[in-house]
């Protein structure tokens, strides 16, 4: 996330606890949010014993971020707002109210079974 009024980049990593919670992980300020500067970022973080090699890991559709997550192994998935927004922004007009909600379902769903039926 670029910082108001600077030309820092801010990178955060959010953990989601047993209660569904998000929690705030780590926090760095970078140059600009390149695949260098968030290999940076994820590096300590993964020495410092967060697990992030066998969960899946959400983040935006940047190619920095994409890039770091896959040379260090990261089971990488895209957050479902993100992809919404992008939908919004490049398809107008053609996202539903009833089509996003079945995205968020889709999102929060345990199995595939319960995702692939046909009534949407």
């Amino acid at each position: 996330m670029k910082t108001v009024g600077q030309k820092n980049t801010m990178l955060i990593l959010v953990g989601r606890v047993g209660n569904n919670k998000n929690v705030v992980m780590a926090v760095g300020l970078v140059p600009s949010e390149n695949t260098a500067d968030c290999q940076w970022f994820l590096l300590p973080c993964m020495k410092a014993g967060i697990e992030m090699t066998d969960v899946p890991f959400f983040m935006d559709r940047g190619k920095a971020g994409i890039a770091a997550g896959s040379t260090l192994g990261l089971q990488l998935h895209f957050c479902t707002r993100h992809i919404i927004d992008n939908v919004k922004k490049n398809f107008k007009g053609r996202l539903t109210a009833d089509l996003e909600k079945k995205l968020y379902q889709i999102q929060r769903s345990k199995c595939v079974k319960s995702t692939m039926t046909r009534s949407w």
